[in-house]
């Protein structure tokens, strides 16, 4: 035992540069692991973002187009969300992309649970219409994601 250490004190600097040496190499390995998991994550939360969108999710916070679940024909624009009393209260814009007038158009939001059906009189071709919609006990840290369905309407291919 008394050799072993005999051979540790004389070869010290030696061993403690082969042990930062390893340590460095470590730290470098680690930070590639690091960005490469990063990398993976953030393609993870898109994929998963482009599923929500894809079954009908809408992010709240995002005040750009949005697809609605279960037809192509509308799109939706989240214009604000505010508290009301014990649920929030989200405005935005329904757009008729088709080419063809909607008439009596159900749709159906849900966030944590709670539902609202947003009843939309008629609309024309390329145009848009408003909806303001109060939606009870909703938490407020549950307010960034809501699915939007799309229910019913008439097609009307005469316009006159």
């Amino acid at each position: 035992m008394k050799k072993f250490f005999d051979f540790l004190k004389e070869r010290s600097g030696v061993l403690l540069f082969i042990f930062f040496i390893i340590l460095l190499l470590l730290s470098f390995y680690i930070k590639q692991m690091n960005e490469k998991l990063n990398k993976q994550n953030i393609s993870l939360q898109q994929l998963l973002i482009e599923k929500m969108a894809r079954d009908g999710w809408i992010d709240l916070t995002n005040t750009k187009f949005q697809c609605i679940g279960g037809t192509s024909n509308l799109i939706i624009m989240i214009r604000s969300v505010e508290k009301h009393l014990s649920g929030i209260k989200v405005k935005g814009a329904v757009f008729n992309v088709a080419s063809v007038r909607q008439k009596d158009v159900k749709l159906q939001i849900a966030i944590n649970s709670q539902t609202k059906e947003i009843d939309i009189d008629d609309i024309s071709p390329g145009f848009v219409k408003n909806f303001s919609e109060i939606i009870a006990n909703v938490p407020e840290n549950m307010t960034q994601w809501a699915q939007i369905t799309f229910i019913e309407a008439n097609m009307c291919y005469n316009q006159y």
